[in-house]
């Protein structure tokens, strides 16, 4: 990461409408030992059905990506180095602007 991480977690935002089999894509893509990543969010998770459309599932993945700008510290792109609160809560605010709880 070019720099101590510490109490961070590497955070890679994306939503999917099966997050575990895009998650095992992912980890299939990587050398041995150098990361795995592991889905730490999910509507399916959370007791909640998919998002009905992609168009949702973006609107909610931008609300996420825009919190951790401003919450944690962006990597580039969809990689952020955040807590894991930092984390839940992004994860909280694009579920409730995709869902139409809040607004954008």
């Amino acid at each position: 990461m070019g720099e101590a991480i510490g109490d961070n977690l590497v955070v890679k935002v994306g939503m999917s409408r099966s997050p575990d089999t895009r998650c095992d894509d992912h980890n299939r893509t990587l050398p041995k030992c150098a990361f795995k990543w592991k889905v730490a969010c999910s509507t399916s998770v959370d007791g909640r059905d998919p998002f009905p459309n992609s168009r949702l599932a973006l609107i909610g993945e931008q609300a996420m990506k825009d919190f951790l700008e401003r919450e944690g510290r962006s990597r580039g792109g969809e990689f952020f180095l955040a807590t894991r609160s930092q984390m839940e809560m992004a994860w909280r605010r694009g579920v409730d602007v995709a869902a139409g709880k809040a607004p954008a």
